[in-house]
């Protein structure tokens, strides 16, 4: 039986259970060189959002993609993160299912007179949303000309942020916006979160770690020396519930994975995959992702969050500089590509990271002023 045909009947026996169960978590997609419109049809027919595959774009593509045991919506996402997809309105707010570059791409302006309560604040409203919210938004593809597509751009002029960027984009920088004027003119903190569309990939959410459900049967698989996605699919395949590997990770995407079981425990056989990709295992939608260590708060511990200081008053600096040194990496982790960065403007601190470069200016907020905690040892505050 060749690949394809084994992909359609996987995909047929896959919609005649769906018809069976309606538990939440009942999604079963498993697809080898499919047409990825027939895939999209499968995830309807089992409750996801209905889309429709862009004629042009996608015309004719086959893909590679299993789920299991995730709400229809879970699965859809995953599809278009392991396939560098998105899912957008289009006319006659239909959902179409495209390449990034496809995505329409439209201009606002924001009024930010009232935020601009030091000169020094507008540059940092615009390298917040530069270096967090584009850099979270990793749908994009590269150009020929090696751009970055979507173009995503911010600036601002005459009290006003002009942003071009995509739908989401929009509403996450309304959303930051918002969040930067609740925190003022007094001493509080505000976390920056967007209601995401069933069919959105967005990381300002509740940045809180999930989790997974434990492992447990066996399986039985045969690969060598294939890619991680690859490898993910075949234990995805032979498991009870969704493997995946962090699909914007070029690095760990090169690592060739071999796994032979028959008939060993899934935990084990995930145990020996993560060993060998140098990565960790986390619980991130609803399903295992492989991810490491470095990348790994963005999939479960990111938190975005507008601070204001105020009373700190002449130890603003010894404050900053304390919670700068308990950022371990800053300058290595955004070289990486990742949506972390500090950015502070008079009593306005905003920081996007892990949990725990949170810690100092949570402390603050809550109770006040500690110049012991913030001034050098040895030194006295003036």
């Amino acid at each position: 039986m060749n690949r394809v045909l084994a992909g359609c009947v996987t995909l047929a026996f896959a919609a005649a259970a769906s018809c069976l169960a309606a538990d939440a978590r009942s999604v079963a997609v498993d697809a080898k060189e499919v047409a990825i419109a027939e895939v999209v049809k499968l995830l309807t027919a089992q409750g996801a959002p209905t889309v429709t595959v862009h004629p042009d774009d996608l015309a004719g593509q086959k893909v590679t993609f299993a789920a299991k045991a995730m709400p229809s919506a879970s699965a859809l996402r995953w599809l278009c993160r392991s396939q560098n997809l998105v899912v957008f309105e289009g006319k006659d707010n239909r959902l179409v299912l495209a390449r990034p570059d496809a995505e329409p791409v439209t201009e606002k302006e924001y009024n930010v007179v009232k935020l601009l309560v030091a000169e020094t604040t507008a540059d940092a409203i615009v390298a917040f949303t530069k270096k967090v919210i584009f850099v979270a938004h990793p749908m994009r593809s590269k150009g020929d000309d090696g751009t970055l597509r979507p173009v995503l751009d911010a600036v601002v002029e005459k009290g006003k942020l002009k942003v071009a960027g995509t739908a989401m984009v929009q509403r996450e920088v309304l959303a930051f916006l918002r969040a930067i004027s609740k925190v003022q003119p007094k001493r509080a903190m505000e976390d920056i979160r967007v209601p995401y569309h069933p069919y959105e990939i967005g990381f300002l959410g509740s940045g809180n770690a999930a989790t997974g459900p434990k492992l447990v049967g066996e399986v039985t698989l045969d690969v060598a020396g294939v890619s991680p996605a690859e490898a993910a699919w075949a234990l995805t395949s032979a498991a009870k519930v969704s493997f995946y590997v962090d699909p914007w990770d070029s690095g760990l995407n090169g690592v060739k994975v071999s796994l032979k079981a028959e008939n060993r425990p899934v935990a084990e056989v995930a145990k020996e995959f993560a060993t060998q990709l140098g990565a960790e295992r986390t619980w991130h939608d609803e399903a295992w992702l492989f991810v490491r260590e470095d990348r790994r708060p963005l999939f479960d511990g990111f938190i975005v969050r507008a601070y204001n200081i105020a009373g700190v008053g002449g130890i603003r600096r010894s404050f900053l500089r304390a919670v700068r040194e308990g950022v371990k990496g800053v300058q290595q982790i955004a070289q990486k590509d990742m949506p972390f960065s500090i950015e502070h403007a008079d009593d306005l601190v905003l920081i996007s990271g892990p949990a725990d470069w949170h810690a100092g200016a949570e402390d603050f907020v809550k109770k006040g002023p500690d110049i012991e905690r913030f001034i050098p040892r040895g030194k006295k505050f003036r």
